[in-house]
């Protein structure tokens, strides 16, 4: 663990590195979208007909299911319970964020197209699709934002719970729209996943103003403490144990997936957060943008050997 003044000066380091300089409020256009909150509709406006609904929402109801489901569903007690609790999000907060968001991304890609159809569901709390990007249309799960000590959620593991908040909704709109700019990687070495990981999260930095560092990574203040503190005991791992160069498919498990922590096989296990790699990849760009000058669009396309070699990435 490392003393005081030195994690001190890890943090100003951390938070001063960047090069991105935001655009002002007259280089911003404004972006027009159409926000609708289905779940309104469906759970809270129960004197519209369900057949009206039907016809105008097809793609929400699937011929398989019957009828008479999404008749009961409407009145369901726990439905209407999650209702109550989404509704808290207000329509202009959700719009003014969702639209800040897209300012950014427009400014950085105005060749990429963006959904100006913003609906919002209730899908049974799925953590695993908080935002669906269709090109025309955005889906947006408004049930995985109500905070992570909600009652709603009790049962779920306490690090899925962690993230189901809405101070981190920015971050999940810029990883769903990353994959606009920048592809899944199809490589299978270690070090080429982590720096496109730490790519997704770069980006962020330029499309999230003004926020707390922690919330880019969906990490806790500690969690990212703990990244910072270790990072050097993290980096000699890697190296120690040949693993940025690896094509083992297990150190996606223990290393870039979700899970209560990321998987040393050793006491760095005790206290760490998830997705470690991801960080690393960040904090190797980081390294690498204070050496070059390329801008945002250039580092998306650079090969991760290249970064990993100009970066000159060395955590002390």
């Amino acid at each position: 663990m490392v003393n005081l003044a030195r994690f001190i000066v890890f943090v100003l380091l951390f938070f001063s590195c960047s090069k991105t300089v935001a655009p002002t409020s007259d280089e911003l256009m404004d972006i027009d979208i159409d926000l609708l909150r289905f779940e309104k509709k469906f759970y809270g406006e129960l004197e519209i007909p369900l057949d009206s609904i039907m016809k105008d929402f097809p793609y929400f109801f699937p011929n398989k299911t019957p009828y008479h489901i999404w008749l009961n569903k409407r009145k369901d007690s726990t439905q209407q319970l999650l209702y109550n609790e989404t509704s808290k999000i207000s329509n202009l907060e959700l719009e003014t964020r969702t639209k800040k968001v897209f300012k950014y991304f427009n400014y950085y890609f105005p060749d990429i197209s963006l959904p100006r159809r913003i609906i919002s569901v209730q899908s049974d709390v799925d953590f695993l699709n908080r935002i669906i990007d269709s090109d025309t249309i955005m889906i947006i799960s408004i049930d995985t934002f109500l905070g992570n000590k909600n009652a709603i959620y009790e049962g779920l593991p306490q690090y899925i719970r962690n993230e189901l908040d809405f101070k981190f909704f920015e971050s999940e709109l810029i990883n769903t729209l990353s994959y606009k700019v920048l592809p899944e990687t199809n490589s299978r070495l270690f070090l080429n996943k982590i720096i496109n990981e730490g790519k997704r999260i770069l980006l962020k930095d330029y499309l999230h103003e003004n926020h707390s560092k922690n919330l880019n990574f969906n990490y806790t203040k500690s969690e990212l403490q703990w990244a910072l503190e270790n990072e050097k005991n993290v980096w000699d791992y890697f190296i120690s144990n040949e693993i940025l160069f690896s094509t083992e498919n297990s150190l996606d498990y223990r290393f870039l997936n979700d899970s209560p922590y990321s998987k040393f096989y050793s006491s760095l296990d005790y206290g760490s957060p998830p997705r470690i790699g991801a960080f690393i990849g960040y904090r190797i760009l980081e390294s690498f943008i204070k050496r070059t000058n390329y801008n945002i669009q250039e580092i998306l396309n650079i090969s991760p050997q290249e970064i990993l070699k100009k970066s000159n990435y060395n955590p002390m």
